[in-house]
C-alpha cells in the first residue's frame, strides 16, 4: 500500500540523502549519517545486492537447501566443468542451459559447480532464483547483486561499476526512477567485464585458468517472465557483439515456454538433466544417507548389529525402482522412513521402510501422506495455509503473530512435517518449503483434496493482515512514518496486506466478505486522505458489492472515490492508467443497471484514454485492451450495435503483447473466442466459429490437468464445438464437444458446487446429437435425461438455476416424445415447464423461452388429442413470449417460426385466412431477421413452403404460385441441408415429407401425373429418415398412404394396393393407436381399401378382417 503516494511535506526519519555528484540518491537505510559523499560509501553500500541469493547464503534458512552427496552427479558435473573451463578459443558457446522436472537436482548440481569453480578462482557470481522468497522471486535486483558479487570475485571490475553509477546513479535506484534491467545488466555487469578486459589482462587470465562464469539457478522460479526473456535477449545479444569475451553462464530451470522460447537456439548448449538421472546416483544417494543414519541413530544401529546390513540390498533395490529418478522425492522419503522427529508414531524406520515402497511414487502421496500427521492437531489448517500463501516465508513467531497464537502452536503443527517443511530451529528464522511443488500441491484442488488452500484463504489473510497493519497506524503519530521497531510481520502487513492478499482475494469475494472488508478500508481513507491508492481500494470493494446488492448508493460511492483517487494520481504516474479503468469499470457497472448510456460513453472513453496514457508510459496494456474490448462486446450484446471487428482486434492485439506478471493467457484467449463467436453469429460466416474452436482449443492446451479452472476451459471449447455442429452439422463436432463435457464432469464430482453446470451441458450436447444427428442409440437421449434429473436435485428450491435445469429436463423429455411417441414423457415435460414459469413470474426475462417450449409442447399434444383450447393456449404462450423478446433477441426467429407453426396447424384444423396468412408472414420474418444456423434456416424454409401448400390447397386462384414456391423452398432446404458435412437427420425427412406432401396437393388440385411421382420417392425418403416411432411420422404415412392409393386408382396395380394396406396397418399399429383422436377415421380408410380387395381376388382373410375392425370401432 503505497500511503507516501501524493504526500506533501511528510517527515520520515529512516530515509536519509546521500548527495551523489550533485544529484541525491535516496536510500532507507538505517544508521547511515543523514548526508554521506559518494567517495566514503562502498560499492556494497551502493549497489545493496540480496544478501542470500548466492551460493554460498545460509540454505537452511534460504532454500532450496540441496546440494549432491559424495558419489553422486559426478558424470553431469564434470560436463558443465569441462564446457566451464574450456577457453573461448576452443569452444565458442558462451551460454549452458540446464533443464529438467521438478526434483530432478537442478540447484545441488548449480550449487556444486559453483563451488567447484569457486575453488578454481573463476566464479564471478551467482544467483539462485527461488518463488515466494521476495526479492529472490523478482528480477529487479538482479543486477546490483551479480554486479556486488563480480566486483568482489573480479577485482578489475570495480572501478567501471562505480563510474557507471556515478555516470547514473539511477542504476542503483530500488523505486521512482529505476532504469530497465537490460541498461542494468549492460552498465553494471556485462560493460565493466568487457572494459576490464579492453587490455587483454583477463583473456590472458582466462586461458590460464578459464572464463569467468556467472550461475543463474531456477530462473523458471522467477514471477517477472518478460524481464526473463529481456535479459536473455540482452545477454545473447552481448555475446554475439563480444564473442572473445572471457565469461561463460550456466543457468537452470524447468522447461517454460518463455525461457525455452528464448533458449532453444544455436547460440546456445542445451542439456537435459533428466538425461543424466540414473538408478546408480539415486542407490548412491540413498546409500550415502542410510550409511550416517546408522551410526548417528541408535535404533538404527541396534538392528544393524544384530540383522546385518539396513535397509538390504533387495530393499535397496525396490526402493530405487520405487522413487525412479527425482532426488526430491528419494530425499522426503528417506526423512519419512527415518521420521525421528515425528510424535506419536511409535514405528521404528524398519517399520516404516515397507509403508514407503507403497507410497505413491509422485509427491503427491508423500504430500498427503506427511501433512495427515499433523491434520488432527489445533491450528493446522490455519497454519499451512498461511505458509502456502504468503507472498514471502514467515518466521514460526510471525506466523504466530498474524494468526493470534503462540508460538509453541505453529511449532506443534510443523514439527511433524519436516519431511516437506523445513523448520527453523529460532523463533526468528522463517519457515521454507522443502520444494515449491508443495505449495502447488496445497493450492490445487485436484490433487491435494481434504488439504486444499483455496483463494479464499487470502481474503482471511488480508482481514489480519489489514487490522494488524491499521492497528500500527493508529499508534504511529503519522500514517507516513514508519515504526523504528517495527516488526519483520509488521512490514509484511504493510507490504502485503493489499497488494498481495486483497488482491488475490478479488475473484473469490463473497457479498459478507466484502461487507467485512469495507469498513476497514474506509478507516484506510480517513488515516491517509491525501493518498490515492486508500479511496481507489475501497471503491473496488464497493464496486464488487454492487455486484452482490445492486444498490446505487452502493455503485455512486465507488464511483465518487474512483474520481477522487484519479484526481490525485499525476497522469505521469505509473498506476494512472489503473485508475482510470477502474473508474470506467464502476461505470460500465452502473450502465448495465440503470441503462444510461452516459455511463457507457464515458466509461469507454475512460478506456480509451487509459490505452494512450499506458502506451505514453510504457505500462502494462494486456487489461486495457481487454477491458476496452468487453466494454464493447457488452454493449453489442445488449443493444445489438457496435464493432464487433474491433472488439476482436483489441483482443488480438492484448495477445500479442508480452505477457506480464499476473497475465492469463488461457482466459484472454477464451475471450477472443467468445468474441469470434458472437461475429459468426452476426456475419454468418462460419470461418470465425472455426478460428473461435481453434482459440479455444490453445487456451485448453495453456491448462495443466490440475488447474481449477480446467473444466470451465473444456466448457469453453465444448460449447464452440456445440455451436460449429449448429452450422455445419459435423458429427466429428458434436462428439468431441461430448467428451470434453465429459472430462470436466468426472474433474467436478459430487459435491461440486458447479457440478451441475457440467451435467447440464453433456446432457444438452448429448440431446443435440441424439435429435439432430439422424438415427443415433436411444441411450444418448436417456443419458441426457439422466443427467438432467441429477442436475435438478443438485438445484433444489429456491436455487436460481433451478428454472433453467426443469426447462432443460422438459425439453429433453418433449424430444424423446417426439421421437418415441410416449405421451407420459409429454406429460412431465409440459408440467416441468409450468413449474418453472410459476417460479418466474412476469416479467423475468427468461419467460420468454420458457412460452416457447411450453407452447411448443401444448401444441404437440393438440395433435394427440385433436382439442383446439390446447392449441389455442399455445398460441398465447407462444404471443407472449413474442411480446416478451427484444426485436434484436437471438431467439426472436425461433418464437416466429413456432408460433407461426401453431397458426398453420389451427388454419389447417379451422380454415380461417387469416390464420395462415399471418404465419406465412411470421415465417418470411423469421427469415429477413436471420437464423444463426443452417440447420435452423432450412426449417423456417421447410415450414414456410408446408404453409404455402396449405394456401395453394385451399385457395381457388393463384394456388399455382404458392405450390411452384412451396417446392422451390423445399429444394432450398434440401440443399443447405446437403451443402455441409451435415447427416440429412430428422429436418431432412421433415422437408422430404412436406415436398413430397407439396406434390401430392398440387396433384390432387391439377391432376397431373408426374406430381404424383414425385412425391412418392420423397415421402418414401422421409420415411426412411424417420425414427420408427417418431410422432411426426404419422404425417409422411398417411400422404404416401393416399398417394399409393391414387397411383392403385390410376393403374389398378393389386401390388399398390397391397402396399397402401400395408402402410395403413402400420399407421394404426404404430401411431393412431386405441384413443388416438385420428383412429376412427383411419380405420374406415382400412376397411375401405380392404373391400377394394376383396372386390377384386374375393379373399375370405380381408373379409374376416373387415369384420373384426367394424366390431372393434363400435367398441
Amino acid at each position: 500500500m503505497d500511503l507516501l503516494g501524493a504526500s506533501q511535506n511528510v517527515h520520515v526519519d529512516s530515509i536519509h540523502a546521500f548527495q551523489v555528484e550533485g544529484s541525491v540518491q535516496q536510500h532507507i537505510h538505517q544508521g547511515l549519517p543523514v548526508r554521506v559523499r559518494f567517495e566514503d560509501m562502498t560499492l556494497f553500500e551502493l549497489l545493496q545486492p540480496i544478501s542470500d541469493a548466492s551460493h554460498a547464503r545460509d540454505r537452511k534458512r534460504s532454500p532450496p537447501d540441496s546440494a549432491c552427496l559424495p558419489g553422486t552427479r559426478l558424470k553431469v558435473i564434470a560436463k558443465v566443468e569441462l564446457w566451464a573451463s574450456s577457453t573461448i578459443f576452443s569452444i565458442h558457446i558462451h551460454v549452458y542451459w540446464m533443464h529438467g522436472y521438478v526434483g530432478c537436482g537442478k540447484s545441488a548440481i548449480a550449487l556444486e559447480v559453483c563451488e567447484r569453480v569457486q575453488r578454481k578462482g573463476r566464479l564471478a557470481a551467482s544467483f539462485f532464483f527461488f518463488r515466494n522468497a521476495g526479492d529472490r522471486s523478482r528480477i529487479h535486483r538482479l543486477a546490483t547483486t551479480l554486479a556486488s558479487q563480480m566486483a568482489e570475485s573480479v577485482p578489475e571490475t570495480a572501478p567501471f561499476i562505480r563510474r557507471a553509477i556515478n555516470d547514473n546513479p539511477n542504476l542503483v535506484q530500488r523505486d521512482g526512477e529505476r532504469v530497465s534491467l537490460a541498461v542494468q545488466m549492460e552498465r553494471l555487469v556485462y560493460g565493466p567485464l568487457r572494459d576490464a578486459d579492453s587490455w587483454g589482462l583477463l583473456t590472458v587470465k582466462a586461458l590460464i585458468g578459464g572464463p569467468y562464469l556467472i550461475v543463474l539457478d531456477g530462473l523458471d522460479e522467477c514471477q517477472d517472465r518478460d524481464e526473463v526473456q529481456l535479459l536473455i535477449d540482452g545477454m545473447l545479444t552481448f555475446f554475439q557483439h563480444n564473442p572473445r569475451i572471457p565469461l561463460r553462464i550456466f543457468i537452470t530451470s524447468r522447461v517454460e515456454q518463455h525461457i525455452q522460447s528464448r533458449l532453444n537456439v544455436p547460440e546456445v548448449l542445451l542439456d537435459n538433466l533428466v538425461d543424466h538421472c540414473s538408478d546408480h546416483d539415486i542407490a548412491m544417494f540413498l546409500q550415502t544417507l542410510f550409511r550416517q543414519e546408522g551410526r548417528r541413530n541408535p535404533v538404527v544401529a541396534a538392528y544393524i548389529r544384530s540383522h546385518g546390513a539396513w535397509p538390504t540390498p533387495g530393499d535397496r533395490r525396490k526402493l530405487v525402482q520405487h522413487i525412479g529418478k527425482s532426488f526430491i522425492f528419494a530425499s522426503a522419503v528417506f526423512k519419512f522412513i527415518i521420521g525421528s522427529s515425528i510424535e506419536n508414531d511409535p514405528r521404528t524406520p524398519m517399520e516404516r521402510l515397507p509403508l514407503a515402497l507403497n507410497m505413491n511414487p509422485g509427491l503427491d502421496g508423500l504430500y498427503a501422506g506427511t501433512l495427515a500427521r499433523s491434520e488432527r492437531l489445533p491450528q493446522f489448517s490455519e497454519v499451512i495455509s498461511t505458509i502456502a500463501l504468503a507472498a514471502e516465508p514467515l518466521s514460526t513467531a510471525g506466523i504466530a503473530e498474524l494468526l493470534e497464537i503462540e508460538t509453541y502452536e505453529v511449532v506443534n503443527v510443523l514439527v511433524n512435517l519436516q519431511a516437506v517443511i523445513q523448520v527453523p530451529g529460532t523463533d526468528d528464522m522463517p519457515v521454507t518449503l522443502c520444494h515449491t511443488s508443495l505449495r502447488d500441491f496445497l493450492t490445487t484442488e485436484s490433487r491435494s483434496g481434504r488439504f486444499f488452500v483455496p483463494p479464499a484463504i487470502h481474503f482471511r489473510l488480508f482481514l489480519r493482515c489489514f487490522t494488524y497493519f491499521l492497528d500500527a497506524c493508529r499508534r504511529s503519530p503519522r500514517i507516513a512514518e514508519p515504526d523504528p521497531e517495527q516488526t519483520h510481520i509488521g512490514r509484511y502487513c504493510a507490504n502485503y496486506s493489499i497488494a498481495y492478499h486483497w488482491g488475490g482475494a478479488q475473484s473469490v469475494l463473497t457479498c459478507s466478505d466484502l461487507e467485512k472488508a469495507i469498513p476497514l478500508l474506509r478507516e484506510a481513507v480517513d488515516l491517509s486522505p491525501l493518498g490515492p491508492e486508500p479511496p481507489h481500494n475501497l471503491g473496488t470493494a464497493l464496486n464488487n458489492l454492487f455486484a452482490y446488492t445492486k444498490s446505487l448508493a452502493h455503485i455512486d460511492e465507488a464511483i465518487l472515490l474512483h474520481r477522487q483517487a484519479l484526481k490525485l494520481t499525476p497522469s505521469t504516474h505509473s498506476q494512472h492508467p489503473l485508475v482510470v479503468s477502474s473508474l470506467a469499470d464502476a461505470l460500465l457497472a452502473r450502465w448495465k443497471q440503470t441503462d444510461f448510456d452516459g455511463n457507457y460513453q464515458e466509461a469507454i472513453s475512460l478506456c480509451r484514454r487509459a490505452l494512450i496514457t499506458a502506451r505514453r508510459l510504457g505500462t502494462e496494456r494486456e487489461v486495457l485492451l481487454e477491458r476496452l474490448a468487453q466494454a464493447l462486446h457488452d454493449w453489442f450484446n445488449l443493444k445489438g450495435s457496435g464493432s464487433l471487428e474491433e472488439v476482436v482486434s483489441l483482443y488480438r492485439e492484448a495477445l500479442a503483447l508480452p505477457p506480464s506478471p499476473d497475465s492469463n493467457r488461457p482466459s484472454s484467449l477464451h475471450k477472443l473466442g467468445n468474441a469470434l463467436q458472437t461475429l459468426c453469429t452476426q456475419t454468418r460466416n462460419v470461418e470465425h466459429q472455426v478460428e473461435a474452436v481453434s482459440v479455444h482449443r490453445e487456451a485448453l492446451g495453456l491448462l495443466p490437468y490440475h488447474k481449477p479452472c480446467r473444466p470451465e476451459s473444456l466448457h469453453k471449447l465444448g460449447d464452440a464445438l456445440y455451436v460449429l455442429f449448429r452450422h455445419s452439422g459435423s458429427v466429428v463436432d458434436i462428439e468431441e464437444a461430448i467428451s470434453l463435457y465429459r472430462q470436466a464432469l468426472s474433474l467436478r464430482p459430487a459435491p461440486h458446487p458447479e457440478r451441475s453446470i457440467s451435467l447440464n451441458k453433456l446432457a444438452t450436447a448429448l440431446c443435440e446429437l441424439f435429435d439432430g444427428a439422424g438415427r443415433q442409440p436411444t441411450a444418448y437421449i436417456h443419458e441426457a435425461i439422466s443427467l438432467h434429473r441429477e442436475a435438478l436435485v443438485l438445484r433444489p428450491t429456491p436455487h436460481p438455476k433451478r428454472p433453467l435445469t426443469l426447462q432443460n429436463l422438459g425439453k429433453t423429455l418433449f424430444v424423446l416424445f417426439e421421437h418415441e411417441g410416449t405421451d407420459y414423457h409429454l406429460e412431465e415435460a409440459i408440467s416441468l415447464f409450468r413449474e418453472a414459469l410459476e417460479v418466474l413470474p412476469p416479467p423475468h426475462p427468461d419467460r420468454a423461452i420458457l412460452s416457447i417450449c411450453l407452447g411448443d409442447a401444448l401444441h404437440a399434444r393438440f395433435h394427440r388429442e385433436g382439442s383446439t383450447s390446447l392449441l389455442y393456449e399455445a398460441i398465447a404462450f407462444q404471443r407472449d413470449a413474442r411480446e416478451n423478446l427484444g426485436s434484436t433477441s437471438r431467439d426472436r426467429p425461433c418464437v416466429l417460426n413456432n408460433l407461426g407453426n401453431s397458426l398453420k396447424a389451427l388454419f389447417d384444423h379451422k380454415k380461417d385466412a387469416a390464420h395462415i396468412e399471418e404465419a406465412i408472414s411470421l415465417y418470411r420474418e423469421a427469415l429477413e431477421v436471420g437464423l444463426p444456423y443452417r440447420r435452423d434456416r432450412s426449417i423456417v424454409l421447410v415450414n414456410l413452403g408446408d404453409a404455402l401448400r396449405l394456401r395453394g390447397e385451399w385457395r381457388a386462384e393463384g394456388f399455382t404460385d404458392d405450390y411452384e414456391e412451396a417446392i422451390a423452398l423445399h429444394r432450398e432446404a434440401e440443399e443447405d441441408l446437403n451443402g455441409g458435412t451435415q447427416c440429412l437427420g430428422r429436418v431432412g425427412a421433415i422437408n422430404y415429407q412436406w415436398m413430397g406432401i407439396a406434390f401430392y396437393s398440387q396433384f390432387e388440385k391439377m391432376g397431373g401425373a408426374r406430381d404424383l411421382d414425385e412425391a412418392i420417392p420423397l415421402l418414401r425418403n422421409s420415411l426412411g429418415l424417420y425414427h420408427p416411432t417418431d410422432v411426426y411420422r404419422s404425417r409422411a404415412l398417411t400422404f404416401l398412404i393416399k398417394s399409393v392409393q391414387a397411383l392403385h386408382e390410376r393403374d389398378g396395380s393389386l401390388s399398390h394396393l397391397k402396399e397402401a394396406i400395408a402402410l395403413t396397418r402400420e399407421l394404426l399399429s404404430r401411431h393412431y393407436i386405441l384413443g388416438h383422436w385420428r383412429r376412427g377415421e383411419w380405420v374406415d380408410r382400412l376397411v375401405s381399401l380392404l373391400q377394394k380387395r376383396v372386390d377384386a381376388t374375393g379373399d375370405q382373410d380381408d373379409l374376416d378382417e373387415i369384420a373384426k375392425l367394424k366390431e372393434g370401432s363400435k367398441d
